[in-house]
């Protein structure tokens, strides 16, 4: 009834305050955020600016670079295969792959639960990550990338940066490559690109339609301006 109308409506405009305080207190220039209730998007709003100099305010619809929020979608897009059995989590990864990795001091395979939880005794080494990050979207294929970080002789590889010096599944440590190669997983397991493959298995079926791994998928002029 009506009363639970202006209940709503007051909680909503304490909401409202409680995102504005915090983006001024750690100096987040905009945000979109929804509520989801019942599988319905029940509330959106958008505050701040999706691009200062140029005045543009966030709306509800405005894409975001998620940077490693996106590795929530690549363990979907992984665990979705091994649902399917088409892939084990405990198996060694060179099962399925066209090049082989290896830690130089370790031979101790590789697992895709290794790559999802941080042990698998691949290392950032930013000097080489570096050098290929580019404004926009990158020339270099995923794979290319990979074969040339985790394969001696590659373009990127390095013996001592690019593992861990413990070995593989001896201790946690965050990696971006491991991750990446959890997705390229994705992609040689099942033979489709791995930026396809999350468009079909989950970003089409949950409706997602301004959502892509490549700034070409998208209006770029509404994406937000990542700042630091």
């Amino acid at each position: 009834d009506w009363r639970d109308h202006e209940k709503s409506s007051i909680m909503l405009a304490d909401l409202d305050a409680a995102i504005e305080a915090e983006m001024a207190r750690s100096n987040v220039p905009g945000v979109a955020a929804c509520i989801i209730k019942g599988g319905q998007t029940v509330w959106c709003n958008g505050y701040g600016h999706a691009d200062i100099s140029a005045e543009k305010l966030v709306t509800p619809t405005t894409p975001f670079m998620l940077a490693s929020v996106s590795k929530t979608i690549t363990g979907v897009a992984l665990m979705h295969l091994v649902e399917t059995g088409a892939l084990g989590l405990d198996d060694p990864i060179n099962d399925h792959l066209e090049f082989v990795v290896t830690h130089p001091s370790d031979d101790t395979s590789m697992t895709p639960r290794m790559l999802l939880s941080h042990t698998s005794g691949i290392n950032d080494n930013w000097n080489a990550m570096g050098s290929v990050i580019v404004d926009g979207d990158s020339p270099v294929a995923l794979g290319e990338f990979l074969e040339g970080y985790l394969t001696p002789g590659g373009t990127w590889y390095n013996e001592s940066q690019n593992f861990v010096s413990a070995g593989v599944a001896q201790q946690s440590v965050y990696s971006n490559i491991g991750a990446a190669l959890a997705g390229f997983l994705v992609e040689a397991v099942s033979g489709v690109p791995f930026d396809q493959y999350c468009e079909d298995h989950i970003f089409a079926p949950l409706e997602m339609g301004s959502t892509a791994w490549h700034l070409a998928g998208l209006d770029e002029s509404e994406v937000a301006v990542p700042y630091e």
